[in-house]
């Protein structure tokens, strides 16, 4: 996630296409942002001429930060407790007495 905010700051910037590093970071996240620039189209802001606003790496973030990140914890277990996941509680066995309070 913060490879794509590096990426649309570098963008806003206007740093060079020729710069390794926009180069790295357009190779990993170009191939998820064209088609979703199939589908949602960049939003026109301002007049003479106008400006596109392009607000795919929003939604991308919000896909990863929303969708992607619950699932992955989900699926490797880090969720904590109370949260889909239940605890393992040790309950004396219907032979063991439980343990005494008093230290006598």
């Amino acid at each position: 996630m913060l490879g794509l905010l590096a990426r649309v700051i570098l963008s806003w910037v206007g740093a060079p296409k020729a710069h390794g590093v926009v180069k790295f970071l357009d190779k990993i996240y170009e191939v998820f942002l064209i088609p979703m620039r199939r589908i949602i189209k960049p939003i026109p802001v301002g007049t003479s001429p106008p400006t596109l606003l392009d607000i795919t790496p929003l939604i991308l973030l919000l896909i990863v930060a929303w969708i992607l990140h619950p699932m992955l914890l989900w699926v490797f277990s880090l969720t904590p407790v109370g949260i889909g996941v239940q605890s393992e509680r040790s309950e004396p066995k219907a032979d063991e007495k439980p343990p005494s309070s008093s230290v006598w």
